[in-house]
């Protein structure tokens, strides 16, 4: 048979693809040589470089050279590297699932007292912080590092921010006992007064609130006193 019967003549015979098209063709005994030199118009000993470099690049991967420096690839190395890489997609589908949650967790937290509120008054580096914790109270395979990954952050700064929200909940005990103690002489004193008499105890104590934030700890505890209503009789 011909060889335009199996393969398009038209194709420019200089690509790989066709020449070794026609060298399986010529190795499966379907066409001879004398027709590949007539109808491809080709010489002999271009045959013998085509048949020469199918040897090379395309049975080495069925046939491999024992002389060859580096080994070939067998159907185990395959499989070992599509395992490999199957391993790759399922950790970054697990990292695109810990951010979605991540992210869902940190607005429950901004949000927990009102979302208003919780976009003026959050503090960013706290709420970062306390969504790595509670991350890593539902994920405890997941390493410390991954987690903070996701915002951005080192280890190191989780452990700086810990130690800086256990400074700042120490510091609003202190302020919360000492309001208390005012509130037992005074007990309907004001956000601005407080803020005013507590000037010289948070310079003692080295403690940096401003009044809205005192406003907020005193809600967020019960001890915000609501303004009463001025009734006026018009009659």
């Amino acid at each position: 048979m011909a060889v335009s019967s199996f393969i398009d003549l038209k194709q420019k015979y200089k690509t790989g693809a066709f020449r070794w098209q026609v060298i399986e063709l010529y190795r499966l005994g379907l066409v001879s040589e004398a027709q590949i030199l007539t109808e491809l118009k080709t010489s002999r000993t271009s045959l013998r470089v085509w048949n020469r470099a199918y040897q090379r690049y395309r049975l080495r991967r069925y046939y491999p050279n024992p002389k060859r420096r580096w080994p070939m690839k067998t159907e185990a190395d395959e499989i070992a590297r599509l395992k490999h890489q199957l391993a790759q997609v399922e950790k970054l589908l697990q990292v695109e699932k810990l951010k979605r949650e991540a992210a869902e967790t940190m607005i429950t937290i901004a949000e927990k007292d009102g979302a208003a509120r919780a976009v003026q008054y959050s503090n960013p580096k706290k709420v970062w912080s306390q969504t790595v914790d509670e991350l890593n109270c539902h994920h405890p395979l997941v390493s410390v590092q991954t987690l903070c990954g996701l915002f951005g952050k080192s280890r190191q700064a989780w452990y700086e921010s810990q130690k800086q929200n256990e400074k700042e909940d120490f510091q609003a005990m202190m302020l919360l006992s000492e309001v208390r103690r005012r509130r037992m002489d005074l007990p309907s004193i004001g956000v601005d007064v407080l803020h005013y008499q507590l000037t010289d105890f948070k310079a003692r104590y080295d403690i940096k609130i401003g009044r809205d934030k005192l406003s907020n700890l005193l809600r967020d505890n019960g001890l915000l006193i609501k303004r009463k209503k001025r009734q006026v009789k018009t009659t």
